[in-house]
């Protein structure tokens, strides 16, 4: 008996606690149609962030993926040079509402093609490619349907 009260902390902490391949990552949602969404993603907020993005990554989870924060509304262009895995591209202006979506294919040789944000942007959301396709598409089927990004808890 006394075993079990040593392990039952043990066992409720391991529920709340996120799993290892989300330490690190602050959770966002895509309010999609009648949808949420929850992502857990690395925010790069900086230039030196902006610049590494994903590269050289091999994989990314369905549910994950990568936040660029601007300091101002602009129209924001990427490129895939040295990413291994091809991604969507999600841009939102500085209210959080969705702007364009493309995918990007690997680049590993210059000169790699843009990819630019269809208006001014604040942020732009790198996911797993097919992410669109597979999870928005479904819930913005009516038009007029709403895609706003936020961070979780607002």
């Amino acid at each position: 008996m006394k075993r079990l009260f040593i392990l039952l902390p043990i066992l409720l902490l391991s529920c709340i606690t996120p799993s290892d391949d989300r330490k690190g990552l602050t959770p966002i949602i895509l309010e999609a149609g009648d949808q949420e969404i929850q992502l857990y993603v690395e925010v790069a907020d900086d230039p030196d962030e902006h610049r590494v993005g994903l590269m050289n990554r091999t994989e990314l989870s369905r549910d994950q993926g990568m936040l660029f924060v601007f300091e101002q509304p602009k129209i924001l262009s990427f490129w895939m040079k040295d990413t291994l895995i091809p991604l969507d591209i999600l841009f939102f202006d500085e209210e959080g509402n969705f702007l364009n979506t493309q995918t990007m294919e690997p680049c590993a040789a210059d000169p790699c093609p843009t990819y630019s944000s269809s208006g001014l942007a604040l942020f732009a959301l790198e996911l797993a490619s097919g992410f669109s396709a597979q999870r928005l598409q479904p819930h913005l089927s009516q038009r007029g349907e709403v895609l706003r990004l936020r961070f979780a808890g607002e």
